[in-house]
């Protein structure tokens, strides 16, 4: 039988390998980077509007839109409507959810296996 590296067995896959051991260590890596990212995203929204509502010094529109980029699109998504924060800037609204539509492609393929991940034999 000839191996084809784009059939993959259905186990070899990302996050279906999360609780086999070492064997699902870069994706749980992967995954709680993405929680921990979006979390942070979600928080800058907060303590920018805190501190726009106490007149102190805030946090730069490009840290948060850094932040979103790096894989926090989600929460600062999120953050913007909870907080009603920078939803009237076009860049805001217009692109912390295009950045979220790209990190949610980008998880999708990794769940489906399409983007390689480090595997490790430890």
């Amino acid at each position: 039988m000839i191996y084809c590296p784009c059939k993959r067995r259905p186990e070899a896959g990302a996050f279906p390998a999360i609780n086999k051991g070492s064997e699902g260590f870069m994706e749980r890596m992967i995954l709680c980077y993405v929680l921990l990212i979006n979390i942070l995203c979600f928080l800058l929204m907060g303590e920018d509007k805190r501190r726009a509502r106490g007149g102190k010094y805030r946090i730069a529109e490009k840290h948060l839109f850094l932040a979103a980029a790096l894989g926090g699109a989600f929460g600062g998504t999120l953050g913007m409507y909870v907080f009603r924060h920078k939803t009237r800037h076009w860049k805001f609204r217009l692109g912390f959810p295009l950045l979220a539509l790209l990190w949610a492609a980008v998880l999708c393929a990794l769940v489906l296996g399409r983007i390689p991940t480090f595997k490790t034999d430890w």
